[in-house]
C-alpha cells in the first residue's frame, strides 16, 4: 500500500515543489573519518559511522542576518586512503567578497579547515565567519570542556532546556567525549562564542566566530582580507561505533495525553471560506492599522469564534484606546481566545536586553483582558521560541503561552529543514518549564518564515528556490512539506500542546497549490484535524519516519509519514485498512510501502 502525497514515479520538482535542483551529497572519506559535501557545504562529519559534527560553514550574512548565496569559482578533491582533501573557491556577498575553503582529513582522526576571505569592494555585515555545528540529539545535557584565549579553562555542559543566552564564550577550543570518543576542537583567527541554536528549531549548537556583544553590523573595508581554521581531533577507545537502527516498524507505546487541535492561520487576504471550513482559524490583525474593523467582521463572519492574535501600538494609551474598540467592533460575538504582544515585540530582542520602552508583553496581556472580560488571554510571543525564550517574564495572569517556529532560519537545505523535526521536542519542553504548568497554544509552525523578528524584512524567493529567511517556499505545499508537517505534529507527543497551525488557508503558507487545487498538504491537515481531542498513544518509529497515533470508541488512527527520499516499508502494529491521506482507496494491510516524501492513514 502506498500513500500518494510522494513517491512512486515522481521526479524532483514534484517532489519539492521546484526546478531548482537538489544538491546530491559527496561522501570524503579517510579512515574512519568522513565528510558529506553537497552544494559547497560540509555536513554530517562522522568517525565510524558516528555523527560527531552536524557540519561546518563559512556564511557571510547581511544587516537583516540573511545568508547571501555563494557561487562555486572552482572545486577540486583529493583521495588518498589515509588523506583526503577539499578545496573550493567561491564569491558571495553580490560579489563583495572571495574566499577559500580548504578541508584536510586524517585517517588518524585529524580534520582541519580553514577558510580566507577577501574583500572586493566594502561590504556592510553581520558575520563572516567559520562556523561549527553540534548535533543537539547526541550532546545535549553533556560535560564540556572550554579553552580560552588566554590559556584558562572551565567545566560547563551542552545545556539540556534551550538557554537563550550563549552556553560558552570566549573560546579558544572545546573539548568533550561522545560514547567512547574524546573529540577536541582547536579554533584560530577569531575570537569563537556558542548559541543554543535550538531557539530557532535548528538542530544544532553552533560555534560561530565574532562575538554577539560586538557591534553589529560591522564594515569591512576593500582589500581587507582575514583567515580562520578549526581542527578536530578523534580520540577513539574503542567504542565509537553507530549503533543499528531500529527495525522499520511502527510500535505503540503507552497514554500520551490527548492530541492538539489543528487550526489554520489567516490574517487579511488569506481566508478561504472553501479550504477546511471544519478548522478552527487562528487570526492575526494589526491593530496598528487605520480600519481593521472591516476585516475583523469578515473574518467572524466566516468563522464567528476565531482565537485572536493582535498586534498592538507601543505606546499603553494607543494600545488602551484601539482595544476598547475591540469588544464593539466583534458586535457581542466571542473569540476562543485572544493574545497581544505590542509591535515593538516582533522584533528579536537580546536576553539581558535592552528592552523596547513603552507597552510591555505583560501589560499588553491585561489591557486585553480588560477589554475581553471572560475570554482565555494567551501569554508569549507571534514569532518564534526564541523571542519566547527570552521575554523578561510572562504574564502570570496567562491562560496560556504560545510561541511559533520556522524551519529556515539559519539553512534552507533539505536535510537542515527536516533536522528541525528534531529540536521541536526540546522546544516544546523548555516552553512548558517556562509556562509552569499552563498549557501551550502555538501559532503557526511551518518550513516558511511568516515574519523576520532578526531584520528588516524578510528574504525574496521570486525563483522559488530554497532559500533561507524567505516568506515563501516551494517545498511548503509538496510532498516534502507534507511529511514534514506530520513530523512537527509528531514532534508534540508528550508536552502539552493543546493546539496548532500547520498552514494558512491561502496565501505563502496555505494550502493550495500553485495551480490553486489543494495541495498534498492539505490532505495531511484535514486527517490531523480529525485527531484533536483523541486519546493519543506514544509511538516509536524507525529514523527518517513520524508518526502519529491515536485510539477511542471508534477505534484506532494513525498517519505515517517517510521523512526521506528513499522508499520505506513500514510493519503495522495490527492489521489496518490504510490508503493514502486523501481520498484514495483503502486497504487491509499489516504494512505500508511509503515512496519518498509519501503519508499514509491507516484505521481499524
Amino acid at each position: 500500500m502506498r500513500g500518494l502525497t510522494g513517491g512512486d514515479g515522481m521526479g524532483e520538482a514534484e517532489l519539492f515543489g521546484t526546478d531548482e535542483p537538489a544538491p546530491h551529497p559527496r561522501l570524503l572519506r579517510a579512515g574512519h573519518l568522513s565528510v558529506e559535501i553537497a552544494g559547497g557545504a560540509v555536513g554530517a562529519v562522522r568517525w565510524n559511522g558516528r555523527e560527531v559534527l552536524r557540519g561546518l560553514a563559512h556564511p557571510v550574512r547581511d544587516p537583516d542576518w540573511g545568508t547571501w548565496p555563494e557561487e562555486t569559482l572552482s572545486e577540486t578533491v583529493e583521495e588518498d586512503g589515509p588523506a583526503s582533501r577539499y578545496v573550493r573557491s567561491f564569491r558571495t556577498a553580490g560579489g563583495a567578497v572571495e574566499g577559500r575553503f580548504d578541508l584536510h582529513l586524517r585517517a588518524e582522526g585529524r580534520l582541519e579547515a580553514r577558510v580566507a576571505f577577501r574583500a572586493l569592494a566594502p561590504l556592510r555585515t553581520n558575520r563572516a565567519s567559520l562556523v561549527v555545528l553540534h548535533p543537539v540529539a547526541a550532546e545535549a545535557g553533556r560535560p564540556l570542556a572550554v579553552r580560552h584565549p588566554d590559556g584558562t579553562s572551565e567545566e560547563t555542559t551542552f545545556p539540556r532546556l534551550i538557554r537563550p543566552d550563549q552556553p560558552a564564550r570566549d573560546i579558544a577550543g572545546l573539548r568533550w567525549t561522545l560514547d567512547g570518543l574524546t573529540l577536541d576542537l582547536a579554533f584560530r583567527g577569531e575570537v569563537f562564542e556558542m548559541e543554543d541554536q535550538r531557539n530557532w528549531s535548528d538542530a544544532s549548537f553552533k560555534t560561530y566566530g565574532r562575538p554577539l556583544a560586538l557591534p553589529r553590523p560591522f564594515d569591512i573595508a576593500a582589500d581587507a582580507t582575514w583567515e580562520q581554521s578549526v581542527l578536530l581531533v578523534v580520540e577513539d577507545r574503542g567504542s565509537g561505533r553507530a549503533g543499528r537502527g531500529p527495525d522499520d516498524r511502527l510500535v505503540l507505546g503507552e497514554a500520551a495525553g490527548r492530541m492538539p487541535t489543528v487550526a489554520l492561520a489567516t490574517e487579511p487576504g488569506w481566508e478561504d471560506r472553501s479550504v477546511l471550513p471544519d478548522l478552527p482559524r487562528l487570526l492575526r490583525l494589526d491593530l496598528r492599522v487605520g480600519d481593521w474593523t472591516g476585516p475583523l467582521a469578515e473574518a467572524m463572519a466566516a468563522h464567528p469564534a476565531p482565537e485572536l492574535e493582535l498586534i498592538l501600538p507601543d505606546e499603553a494609551p494607543a494600545a488602551a484606546r484601539v482595544l476598547a474598540a475591540l469588544g464593539p467592533a466583534l458586535g457581542g460575538a466571542r473569540p476562543a481566545s485572544a493574545t497581544a504582544l505590542p509591535a515593538a515585540w516582533l522584533a528579536s530582542h537580546q536576553p539581558g536586553g535592552p528592552f523596547p520602552p513603552g507597552l510591555g508583553p505583560a501589560e499588553a496581556a491585561a489591557l486585553l483582558r480588560a477589554a475581553l472580560p471572560g475570554v482565555p488571554v494567551g501569554a508569549g510571543v507571534l514569532t518564534n521560541f526564541t523571542e519566547l525564550n527570552r521575554l523578561p517574564r510572562l504574564d502570570p495572569e496567562a491562560a496560556f503561552v504560545t510561541y511559533a517556529t520556522t524551519a529556515i532560519v539559519h539553512a534552507a537545505d533539505d536535510a537542515s529543514v527536516m533536522q528541525t523535526l528534531e529540536a521541536l521536542p526540546m522546544i516544546h519542553a523548555s516552553a512548558a518549564r517556562l509556562a509552569g504548568g499552563r498549557p501551550l497554544r502555538l501559532g503557526l509552525c511551518a518550513i516558511p518564515m511568516r515574519t523576520n523578528p532578526y531584520g528588516s524584512r524578510l528574504v525574496p524567493n521570486p525563483a522559488r528556490g530554497r532559500v533561507a529567511m524567505a516568506g515563501e517556499d516551494p517545498r511548503h505545499a509538496a510532498p516534502f512539506g507534507a511529511a514534514f508537517a506530520v513530523g512537527v505534529l509528531a514532534a508534540t507527543e508528550g508536552h502539552p500542546v493543546e493546539r496548532l497551525a500547520l498552514a494558512a488557508p491561502r496565501g505563502p503558507l496555505g494550502l493550495l497549490g500553485p495551480d490553486g487545487r489543494p495541495s498534498p498538504l492539505a490532505a495531511v491537515v484535514r486527517r490531523l484535524g480529525t485527531l484533536a481531542g483523541r486519546a493519543r498513544r506514544r509511538t516509536e518509529v524507525p529514523d527518517g519516519i513520524a508518526a502519529v497515533a491515536t485510539e477511542g470508541p471508534e477505534g484506532f488512527r494513525v498517519l505515517l509519514a517517510n521523512l526521506t527520499a528513499r522508499e520505506r516499508r513500514i510493519a503495522l502494529p495490527a492489521p489496518l485498512r490504510a490508503g493514502p491521506p486523501g481520498d484514495g482507496a483503502m486497504e487491509r494491510t499489516d504494512r505500508v510501502r511509503l515512496g519518498p516524501f509519501a503519508a499514509a492513514w491507516g484505521e481499524t
